[in-house]
């Protein structure tokens, strides 16, 4: 499964129309890449288009994805990054952030026992009625 970082905003309050835009927002909001995967990607973009330098000095960081979002839901932060899977309607969705500056964000499944509890709950990752759920929390294949 693989999802995607988004740059979202309060909703109603953009600062920013698009992340080429986000030398505009005062605060900006990230999960603690020392300890967020998401936090990590979100710093790597921003490196990637040569942008975290200028950010740095606005950024805040939080120690979650859900801190992210209150942050920004409450108005706290003016910008911030989520994984697709985790936007709520709380806040707005600005932009889809380019793979080319995240790289895949992917999530692999690996099954590193032949126990047969091990080898059903692997299996049943990969039925059609569960990977439709994932499809519709926002996942892509």
């Amino acid at each position: 499964m693989h999802n995607e970082l988004w740059l979202v905003t309060p909703k109603g309050k953009p600062c920013a129309e698009t992340w080429d835009d986000l030398n505009t927002c005062a605060r900006i909001v990230i999960g603690d890449p020392v300890n967020v995967p998401a936090g990590r990607y979100a710093k790597e973009a921003l490196e990637v288009e040569q942008a975290w330098e200028q950010a740095e000095p606005r950024i805040m960081f939080a120690q979650n994805v859900r801190q992210v979002l209150t942050l920004i839901e409450q108005g706290d932060a003016n910008a911030g990054f989520v994984y697709k899977t985790e936007l709520t309607t709380a806040v707005e969705a600005i932009q889809s952030i380019p793979l080319e500056a995240t790289g895949t964000i992917s999530y692999p499944a690996a099954r590193l026992t032949h126990e047969s509890y091990v080898r059903d709950v692997y299996a049943r990752l990969f039925d059609d009625d569960i990977q439709a759920h994932f499809l519709a929390k926002g996942f892509s294949k």
